[in-house]
């Protein structure tokens, strides 16, 4: 899951450093890449380029997986405690900035302290928001991998989502509006787009 940076001087890229999956960048004519910060994963940069977001493994027993911020330098990097963050364990993610940088979209799989695991999108009004939950519609669909990117307008994704009315596995593209919980399909083959 590569992107660029906003000046569009370096390319971001996850590779283990040691035994743990990491941040680099790298020019995007070559060179020597530069590890950022080592256990980092699922990473997203804010429209700005200062800020990155990532998950991030526990050194301990369990292993658990939590959300983090960092300078897109990879310094001063801390764990985002707000919200469901602060005690849920991330079994899976996805981050995207809106265009706007206003509101960061987290797809997560998060085991709250006494609970089950539940497919859920959370809007984190960024910088200083209160995570709240969005897509409800989609929690319920065992969603696990979740791909998805802003469209221009602040409001809307398009997301992979399996058809709920099918017997098979196929996916297709959706636009989902993150603020009025609606569904509209983008693709309707008869194959499978993710």
């Amino acid at each position: 899951d590569p992107f660029w940076s906003q000046d569009g001087s370096r390319i971001y890229f996850h590779s283990l450093a040691e035994e743990s999956d990491s941040l680099w960048s790298v020019p995007p004519t070559g060179g020597t890449p530069v590890l950022l910060i080592k256990n980092a994963s699922r990473a997203a940069l804010s429209p700005d380029g200062q800020t990155l977001v990532f998950s991030r493994l526990s050194d301990g027993w369990p292993v658990t997986r939590s959300l983090w911020v960092a300078a897109a330098s990879g310094g001063d990097a801390h764990r985002f405690s707000r919200g469901p963050f602060a005690d849920a364990v991330i079994n899976g993610s996805w981050f995207r900035f809106s265009p706007d940088g206003s509101k960061l979209l987290a797809w997560t799989y998060l085991t709250p302290e006494a609970g089950a695991s539940r497919s859920r999108f959370w809007i984190v009004p960024w910088p200083d928001g209160e995570p709240y939950e969005v897509l409800q519609s989609l929690g319920g669909r065992g969603l696990a991998g979740v791909a998805f990117d802003w469209m221009p307008d602040n409001q809307r994704i398009v997301i992979a989502v399996a058809d709920e009315h099918s017997t098979s596995t196929s996916t297709h593209l959706w636009i989902a509006d993150v603020l009025n919980d609606r569904l509209e399909p983008l693709t309707t083959t008869l194959g499978m787009e993710n």
